[in-house]
């Protein structure tokens, strides 16, 4: 049976879009795995953030989806990027993005991402439980996370 696949970007509620795409991987038994890493774009009225960027491989998907959806839809140019925690699936595209977009700063666990991207190191910031960011109409909330993949995992609610 094959799955069905599901179109990203979508508008998950107003204002937030998943973005990504599925990566199918054959296995050694010829079946299919479907996998997804996904990054989220998150809009106001004044400002977009991204949570996430997905791994590595995402990372062009994710920045064509957010090109696309704010040229279509007149969305505010990215402004913040939310990395819960420095792991490759889920920040693989940090680097990316930084560069794409040069007032994009990073926020969350930026543990080693000074190592990674020394170029950025003035766009990283810790954010701590409690620290909020205006997008303009809505705003990003840090809590802590309840679920850690490392130490200093940071969620982030709109």
């Amino acid at each position: 049976m094959t799955p069905t696949p599901i179109l990203l970007p979508r508008e998950i509620a107003p204002g937030l879009f998943w973005l990504g795409h599925c990566m199918e991987r054959l296995l050694p038994s010829g079946a299919s795995l479907h996998l997804s890493n996904c990054g989220y774009l998150i809009c106001g009225d004044t400002h977009s953030a991204f949570i996430e960027t997905g791994m590595t491989c995402d990372v062009l998907v994710v920045m064509e989806q957010a090109e696309r959806l704010i040229a279509e839809r007149g969305l505010p140019e990215p402004r913040y990027l939310f990395s819960t925690h420095a792991e490759m699936a889920h920040s693989g595209g940090v680097g990316r993005i930084l560069d794409r977009w040069p007032n994009v700063t990073c926020h969350g666990d930026i543990s080693d991402f000074h190592l990674v991207f020394p170029e950025f190191e003035d766009r990283m910031f810790w954010a701590e439980p409690g620290d909020s960011f205006d997008l303009g109409g809505t705003q990003i909330e840090v809590k802590e996370s309840v679920f850690r993949d490392l130490v200093y995992s940071r969620w982030f609610f709109d």
